[in-house]
């Protein structure tokens, strides 16, 4: 069924004033644009029609647009429902959503649903004044968008994975153990205040020593825990055998580079796929040593032969 025009509507008809709410979003890899500009472009298209009132400011940055699962947009659908807002501005679709099948959901029912006027600036839309066959190239921008967040998240991943076969590390945080040189965070050195710890665990082990003696003795003498380094946190120190036997597998400390342990899928990220042991990526001798290969293989044997534990 074709869609009407709404132009047909008059202004006696339209609320004399709009509870007005502009929304803003930026993902990570935007590093060309800040949030502001949009927000400051949505307060002067507002200043200059009096019949909108704004309420509220509502920006994600840092988050995708390839779900709505953003926190300020949540806090905006949730100002929607309650009756606060009944207009939603934004600098253009894109800074909306990148996922063309919701925002078309929200677009064609949901706001119409909810009364809700939606007005992208920049794509000349305003679903108060919309003709139908704007609905196809609402549509056709929509899945655009869809598809330059796709290729963009393609290249990010593929980028990642080029430098991952090339050893260099790309995680978040250093490992425990580690930490990123100051020349280059994709190359790992030795930090001294924590590696003799992680000597210190292969060495007790080797010894016989059980793995919850070794960390209630870490406990108690406050030594950081992998987890707290990892947070920034400063919470307690609480060492468990889980951490000290993932301290003693941790082939990173023989140097080996272990890769793609997880697959995840193009676009959305929404989930991660572990990859099996034998296809994951090895590569020997690319991070500085801090157990050598001798020892790291006794203990091994050791945790083979006491069932992968020594509690």
């Amino acid at each position: 069924m074709a869609r009407k025009s709404r132009k047909n509507i008059t202004e006696e008809q339209l609320p004399k004033i709009y509870n007005t709410a502009i929304y803003a979003r930026l993902s990570k890899n935007n590093v060309d644009e800040v949030i502001e500009t949009q927000i400051e472009i949505c307060k002067e298209f507002v200043a200059k029609r009096p019949f909108f009132k704004l309420i509220s400011t509502y920006a994600d940055n840092g988050y995708s647009g390839t779900n709505f699962e953003r926190p300020q947009f949540v806090q905006l659908m949730e100002a929607v429902r309650n009756g606060k807002i009944n207009c939603i501005i934004v600098k253009d679709l894109s800074r909306f959503g990148r996922n063309h099948i919701a925002v078309g959901d929200y677009l064609n029912n949901i706001f119409p649903f909810l009364e809700v006027r939606f007005i992208a600036i920049s794509d000349s839309y305003d679903n108060i004044n919309i003709e139908p066959d704007e609905y196809f190239i609402t549509s056709f921008k929509n899945f655009a968008h869809a598809h330059y967040a796709m290729e963009t998240s393609r290249k990010c991943v593929n980028a990642k994975r080029e430098l991952t076969e090339q050893g260099k590390f790309i995680g978040s945080h250093a490992p425990y153990g580690y930490k990123k040189s100051p020349n280059d965070k994709h190359i790992l050195i030795i930090d001294e205040k924590i590696a003799p710890y992680i000597r210190e665990i292969f060495a007790r082990f080797l010894n016989g020593e059980k793995t919850k003696d070794i960390c209630a003795d870490f406990t108690k003498r406050k030594i950081p825990t992998p987890s707290m380094l990892n947070s920034g946190h400063q919470s307690k120190e609480i060492w468990t055998t889980p951490m000290i036997n993932t301290i003693l597998t941790n082939e990173r400390y023989i140097g080996t580079f272990i890769g793609r342990q997880n697959s995840q899928a193009f676009y959305k990220n929404e989930e991660k796929i572990p990859v099996k042991p034998s296809e994951q990526l090895k590569i020997e001798n690319v991070f500085p040593v801090i157990i050598n290969r001798e020892i790291f293989d006794k203990v091994q044997e050791m945790r083979h032969k006491k069932g992968g534990e020594n509690t």
